[in-house]
């Protein structure tokens, strides 16, 4: 009988060995899995961030080139000029800000005068920073 017990207490023993093995196996990697997200989310941060002041650049270069044609139709208006001359004038300029369509003459005067105080209503969702404790 204590050679029966003894037997048991060797295999629980090697059993406990195998699980204590398998659970630091585990373990590790876990933190290696850990140390490869924080990476890549640390890469993903950088990215957005280059590829965000990248689209800014090329935002306020657009902005810029809105307020010269809107600058040159105000003047265009104030020396006399009809709307009609401005919208043949813009449409041959290299600027892309949109179809031929959208300058049509069945458009209000307004709207082709706006200015960045009424811009366009926003769209799409603002992504908020997840910090990690």
């Amino acid at each position: 009988m204590k050679h029966h017990i003894l037997h048991s207490l060797a295999h629980e023993l090697e059993e406990v060995v195998r699980k204590t093995q398998s659970f630091e196996r585990l373990k590790g990697e876990a933190e290696k899995c850990l140390a490869q997200s924080e990476k890549f989310n640390s890469e993903k941060m950088e990215f957005e961030a280059a590829v965000y002041a990248k689209f800014l650049g090329v935002l306020n270069s657009k902005k810029r080139k809105l307020r010269e044609l809107r600058d040159q139709l105000s003047k265009k208006e104030i020396s006399g000029e009809s709307a009609q001359e401005a919208e043949d004038s813009d449409k041959t300029e290299s600027f892309d800000g949109g179809s031929d369509d959208e300058k049509s003459e069945e458009k209000p005067r307004e709207k082709l005068a706006g200015t960045s105080k009424d811009p366009p209503p926003r769209r799409g969702y603002v992504r908020k920073k997840i910090t990690h404790k």
